[in-house]
């Protein structure tokens, strides 16, 4: 049964171009680290001596700092790129 769902699937991408290949990777790993925030959490208790409240304020920070980045790179992509250009080298 395994061996036939694995033909399956392997008939319905392989004709996949490389790009969505390695968009796929790619995208596998960025899923793959956002599951170490958990265990961050974990090591921050458990190993380095963090109360949980102080643990919880530094995932609130490394959070707010994605937000941060998904704002600003929203905006990027909003703004002219002759705009962007100059502010970018300086």
């Amino acid at each position: 049964m395994i061996k036939s769902i694995a033909r399956l699937y392997r008939r319905a991408y392989s004709g996949l171009p490389r790009e969505a290949w390695f968009l796929f990777a790619v995208n596998l790993v960025n899923a793959s680290g956002a599951m170490v925030i958990f265990f961050l959490s974990l090591y921050l208790t458990r190993r380095l001596g963090f109360t949980p409240a102080r643990a919880g304020q530094a995932l609130s920070l490394y959070g707010l700092g994605s937000l941060a980045v998904a704002f600003s790179s929203l905006r990027q992509s909003l703004e002219p790129p002759k705009r962007l250009i100059p502010g970018a080298i300086s």
